[in-house]
């Protein structure tokens, strides 16, 4: 596999899948709890709907973005040290 290959599947496995895994929770906890993405955003200060959008559609957004949607769906964030070259997150409800 050639360099660049090996950057691309990296960059995949390490934002690409997380952000898709994330956007599929959001999407099973609004089914879940009958929210809209206004209805999320309007549960916390600063969070606006088009912000939701984006992590629903797997675009970039910030930490502050993604902190005050898992508070207004209820779940609670850990972030725990491994021994792979990469952080895991995981969210619990």
């Amino acid at each position: 596999m050639t360099k660049h290959k090996n950057t691309e599947m990296q960059e995949y496995y390490n934002v690409e899948l997380p952000k898709l895994n994330i956007s599929t929770m959001i999407r099973r906890e609004m089914e879940k709890s009958e929210l809209s993405v206004r209805e999320i955003a309007d549960k916390v200060h600063r969070l606006h709907y088009t912000q939701i959008y984006r992590m629903l559609n797997n675009k970039n957004y910030t930490v502050d973005t993604f902190l005050r949607a898992m508070e207004a769906l209820g779940f609670e964030v850990h972030f725990k040290e491994t021994k792979a070259p990469y952080k895991k997150i995981t969210i619990k409800d």
